[in-house]
């Protein structure tokens, strides 16, 4: 009995532990199933979905749980954005091109996909079918969707030019005219509302309206669109624009005649009879000056040839030297001059017009130029033996070495000088007069000094050697031998010079010599002593040019008390060579210098302005002299004349042609 229930326990026990393994055993595969209906997928979608939790394997994030998937699962499939492959159940990349698979809806109630071509930027060709690039311009074409039928229409457009060259045009392109790529616009609708006329006007109030854009032809603004006030609502306009017109300050009564008015130049409507600021814009009024009178009708004063204007005559016909057709000049008429340019004042303002007195006065002239100090040649002292002979001492070294007056220079070896010693110590010991005095001049005339004579005389001894003394003071400035050397008469041994005057020799240009004149007043400063100045005088103008430089040679001479100055120093002049006589001048500025001619450009009052030819004299400074052409009191443009000068010259022919035309046209 007991063994019994042995057993029975024991089978019962086996039975529970098989059930419980079973159960544990069919656990997994529940969970296993719910797995694979589960992806794990990457936050940033860098990898396909997995089926197991994990880190992703390109940027290293958990992935997350895609709780959608069994849903979407059911309704979705994946598809090759470029239609590589057939549609996938799975995400995933593209076998084909390894693009990243797109999530499409399957259901059956989803919205039916509208029909798309694919169409070309610009136009140039017919939708397509499928993408790709345009045949003709080869850009890529743009998917878009086909018309629906039950769609509302699409508004015609035609292609226009932004500045409005030419017509509107049924294809895009460039305009014909300016260049300017057309712009596209809707064509305007038979039931739309009417566009407003404009015109173009100045900002600066300067002309009458304009039908056409541009530039203004007083100032030269940009013309600026605004509407046209009419049409069905004038009455409101014009009612609109009286109030305005109340608003604004209303003008200033008119003037007396003489008396300046003031106006503001963005504001023409603010008038007022003094200098103020403009109430509405703060800007400084500026004198108001009358508009100029209309030209007079031109008469002909006589009739001349172009080419031999000596001839002249009272009526039209042809040149008796050349055969061509007379034209006519016409007497100047008031106010106006040929090649005569007007300005008004707020151009002169916009071009910065400024104007110079012609003046009448001394004009100061001077001369810049450099120069070398050198010895004064006055004070140069040249040395020559009157014998043959062989320097034997030497006591000078180089150039330069001072030397003082007495000091023997060298000593010399003559038998000339001892055969004069000779005599004259035979004739003093035979005590004849004449011969004495006959042997004594020999000796001076030889250049035996006097002292050497009277010395000979005491010691009736005859000297083998006889030296040669400094007659003045002063320093070595040429050596030409050596001890040992031998010397005649035309040997130039050495030669000394004094500092306590000096001489400096500048260089002048060849147009700049009519100036000079000795006597006139220099200044000079040298490098080596900067803030020292010294003043001298023009002593002597050299009379030839030199031909390599074209320069001419001046001598001046200054006073060296204290020797500062040294031969061959390096001296900065100033010549003035100036007079006291008056002169015309104008600033430099002013004059045009020309190829043949030089011009300035004259004011004439009013606005008015006329290119002249001058003559130019002299130039000092900023100043030149003017020759000819122009009057004291008279006043030319400093600035800007350049810009005036070509419109005169402009003007001026323009006429010359107009009048040669008109000539020929009236005689035929």
């Amino acid at each position: 009995m007991t063994i019994q229930k042995r057993i029975w326990a024991s089978a019962i026990a086996l039975i529970i532990l098989i059930t419980g393994f079973t159960v544990n055993a069919q656990q997994p595969k529940q969970s296993e199933q719910h797995a694979e209906h589960t992806h794990w997928v990457c936050p940033m979608e860098c990898q396909p979905a997995v089926h197991e939790k994990g880190d992703c394997e390109i940027c290293g994030m958990h992935l997350v749980e895609d709780k959608e998937f069994a849903k979407s699962e059911e309704h979705s499939h994946w598809v090759c954005p470029m239609d590589c492959q057939p549609a996938q159940h799975e995400k995933g990349d593209c076998q084909v091109c390894g693009m990243h698979l797109k999530e499409e809806k399957s259901a059956s109630n989803a919205e039916p996909k509208k029909e798309t071509h694919w169409v070309c930027p610009m136009g140039c060709q017919d939708p397509q079918a499928e993408p790709g690039r345009c045949d003709v311009c080869g850009m890529h074409l743009k998917e878009e969707a086909k018309s629906d039928a039950n769609a509302e229409p699409k508004k015609e457009t035609h292609w226009v030019c932004p500045m409005g060259c030419q017509d509107p045009q049924a294809e895009p392109g460039r305009c014909d005219v300016c260049g300017m790529h057309l712009k596209e616009e809707a064509k305007s609708d038979a039931n739309a509302e009417p566009k407003k006329a404009t015109h173009w006007v100045c900002p600066m109030g300067c002309q009458d309206p304009q039908a056409e854009p541009g530039r203004c032809d007083v100032c030269g603004m940009y013309l600026k669109e605004e509407p046209v006030e009419g049409g069905e609502h004038s009455g409101h306009n014009h009612q609109h624009q009286a109030e305005h017109k109340a608003e604004m300050p209303a003008p200033a009564p008119e003037a007396e005649k003489g008396s300046p008015q003031w106006v503001c130049p963005m504001h023409p409507q603010i008038v007022k009879d003094k200098q103020s600021g403009c109430p509405i814009c703060g800007m400084d009024l500026v004198e108001k000056k009358p508009k100029p009178a209309a030209p007079a009708e031109k008469v002909i004063d006589y009739w001349t040839c172009p080419m031999h204007p000596q001839i002249k005559k009272d009526s039209e016909g042809s040149c008796p030297i050349c055969g061509m057709d007379l034209v006519p000049e016409y007497k100047p008429t008031a106010g106006a001059e040929e090649g005569g340019v007007y300005i008004s004042p707020a151009v002169e303002n916009n071009l910065g017009v400024k104007t110079a007195e012609v003046e009448e006065s001394s004009l100061t002239q001077w001369v810049d130029t450099v120069g070398y100090v050198q010895f004064n040649e006055d004070t140069l002292n040249h040395i020559h033996t009157r014998v043959e002979g062989w320097i034997e001492v030497l006591n000078i070294d180089s150039v330069g070495d001072p030397v003082k007056a007495g000091q023997v220079l060298f000593e010399i070896f003559s038998p000339e000088l001892v055969n004069a010693q000779e005599e004259y110590v035979t004739a003093l010991e035979s005590g004849n007069k004449p011969l004495i005095s006959a042997s004594r001049q020999r000796l001076s005339l030889l250049g035996v000094s006097g002292s050497q004579i009277d010395a000979l005389r005491k010691t009736r001894k005859v000297q083998q050697r006889l030296a040669v003394m400094a007659d003045h003071t002063g320093y070595i400035s040429m050596l030409n031998v050596r001890e040992g050397m031998f010397v005649k008469p035309a040997t130039e041994i050495l030669a000394t010079g004094e500092l306590d005057t000096v001489w400096v020799i500048a260089e002048v240009f060849e147009r700049q010599a009519a100036w000079l004149k000795p006597g006139q007043s220099v200044t000079m400063k040298a490098d080596s002593y900067p803030g020292s100045e010294w003043r001298g005088l023009v002593e002597y103008i050299y009379p030839v040019l030199n031909p390599q430089s074209r320069t001419l040679e001046v001598r001046i001479q200054f006073e060296n008390p204290d020797e500062r100055l040294k031969p061959n120093m390096f001296a900065n002049i100033r010549i003035h060579a100036g007079d006291e006589s008056a002169r015309l001048h104008i600033p430099r500025s002013a004059l045009i210098r020309g190829g043949r001619y030089d011009r300035v450009v004259k004011s004439l009052g009013d606005g008015h302005y006329k290119s002249v030819l001058v003559t130019a004299g002299l130039e000092s400074g900023d100043r030149v002299e003017i020759l000819k052409g122009l009057s004291s009191g008279d006043k030319v443009v400093t600035s800007a004349q350049f810009m005036i000068d070509s419109e005169s010259n402009l003007d001026a022919e323009m006429e010359r042609m107009e009048t040669h035309d008109h000539s020929q046209s009236h005689q035929h």
